[in-house]
């Protein structure tokens, strides 16, 4: 998974993730980038580019991830069955 983080302009303490899944085959239907962090979640289906766009990441999550400690912001990508429930 290829990450990218930019802070938003209109809330600097706010950060914009976009994760790009590089596969080694065909990705499979109903992927989800879900984004956890202490206190917050954010979740977007990917596209058919393998790639999901989250929004209101806290800056400080993503510092304490760039400080290497543990727990601070999990990025994953997750299989969500038809009815929309991630399933892990």
């Amino acid at each position: 998974m290829l990450l990218s983080v930019q802070r938003e302009r209109a809330r600097p303490d706010r950060c914009r993730l976009e994760a790009t899944v590089v596969p080694e085959g065909t990705l499979p239907a109903g992927l989800r980038l879900v984004a956890r962090w202490p206190g917050g979640r954010r979740s977007a289906r990917l596209d058919g580019a393998g790639c999901g766009r989250l929004s209101g990441i806290p800056l400080a999550a993503v510092q304490a991830l760039q400080a290497g400690e543990a727990g601070a912001l999990l990025v994953e990508i997750e299989r969500v069955d038809d009815e929309g429930d991630a399933m892990g």
